[in-house]
């Protein structure tokens, strides 16, 4: 287990994961459950905060696929952390159940640097979010209907969503 070697002075504003507001999110209609996705001995996990495909089968969902993604996994605490001695973690386990918003806005980590207006993709092999022009490509990434709220450097927490236009770049 790790040692805390800082103290942040304020809490931060969010957590990738979080409600950006007020407004309604549309939810699946049913809770999911996780699927590992398995490459060799590798098993990618649902993260929390990030995008999520339909899994193998009917209410499973997944990290990793090529089309569209069903959604963006909220953070609600409803997991279990078996190994008190492990460090915290954003993934959830196969089989356990998954929140999965689909239309809303949401606290997200972008990868990449991100500017108001810019459309949202979603990594194919994780599902982490990333930014970029829409229309436009980016490496092993899908375009979503989701677009920028607010700007942020790379591994910022930024506000994502998909209600009403996407806002104007500020100059």
């Amino acid at each position: 287990m790790a040692v805390q070697t800082t103290i942040n002075r304020y809490p931060a504003a969010a957590v990738a994961g979080d409600r950006a507001g007020q407004e309604p999110i549309v939810h699946t209609p049913y809770n999911c459950t996780a699927e590992d996705v398995t490459s060799g001995s590798t098993a990618t996990h649902v993260t929390v905060g990030n995008f999520v495909w339909a899994g193998t089968a009917e209410g499973q969902v997944k990290a990793a696929a090529t089309d569209k993604p069903l959604g963006l996994v909220e953070r609600l605490f409803d997991h279990f952390n078996y190994e008190l001695k492990s460090d915290g973690t954003m993934e959830i386990l196969d089989g356990q159940t998954v929140t999965v918003v689909v239309e809303g806005d949401m606290y997200a980590k972008t990868a990449t640097a991100a500017t108001v207006g810019q459309k949202v993709f979603a990594n194919t092999t994780t599902g982490a979010v990333h930014t970029g022009t829409a229309g436009g490509t980016v490496a092993s990434c899908v375009e979503t209907m989701w677009f920028v709220k607010s700007a942020g450097a790379s591994g910022d927490v930024i506000i994502i969503g998909t209600f009403g236009q996407a806002p104007e770049a500020s100059a």
